[in-house]
């Protein structure tokens, strides 16, 4: 949800809640387990706020992005040549150019 919440407070839509997945948990390990135990696709999120599919390349701070990890994409949030993900241990940080796709804000 970390994405999501970066999302809202950039562009004032909740993506998480219009997709249903707020209020389905009360700390971040349940945020996880919502994420997983639901069916949608993750790119559903920065879609559903209607931001524009850039290449990862052209990533700017703030914009969303998408790197797989543990065979799942999940979603973080460019901080220019590093991107933010959030984890069960705390934030990881990668390097933009190696997420799968990129969501301009």
């Amino acid at each position: 949800m970390f994405a999501a919440d970066a999302l809202q407070v950039q562009t004032g839509h909740d993506a998480a809640a219009a997709l249903g997945l707020r209020g389905r948990y009360k700390c971040a390990r349940g945020a996880a387990n919502a994420l997983r135990r639901w069916q949608g696709d993750i790119t559903q999120i920065p879609l559903s706020a209607g931001l524009t599919p850039t290449s990862v390349w052209h990533a700017g701070r703030g914009h969303i992005v998408a790197h797989p990890f543990a065979g799942r994409l999940a979603l973080g949030v460019c901080l220019g040549t590093d991107a933010a993900f959030a984890t069960a241990t705390g934030l990881v940080f990668i390097p933009t150019f190696t997420c799968a796709h990129a969501w301009r804000v």
